[in-house]
């Protein structure tokens, strides 16, 4: 199986739009769950992993969107 170019992309080239998306995440409802944002940021790490692995570009959506999608559903 080839890698995409999405899998050969380095997660660390990310960080800034994942932590982005779980203090956006927090301020809008952690404060209700008491859940650290080192706890939500690994869990968007392993989100963002799956979503290169779902992601389907025939659909017409951007990769970053489709992501930043995917994390806060995993996160809520």
């Amino acid at each position: 199986m080839s890698m995409n170019k999405l899998e050969s992309q380095p997660l660390e080239d990310n960080y800034k739009l994942m932590w982005h998306t779980v203090h956006k995440f927090a301020r809008a409802r952690g404060k209700r769950r008491r859940v650290s944002k080192m706890d939500l940021f690994q869990h968007s790490c392993r989100t963002w992993l799956e979503a290169v692995r779902n992601y389907d570009p025939a659909v017409g959506v951007k990769f970053t969107t489709y992501a930043v999608s995917a994390i806060w559903h995993e996160l809520a």
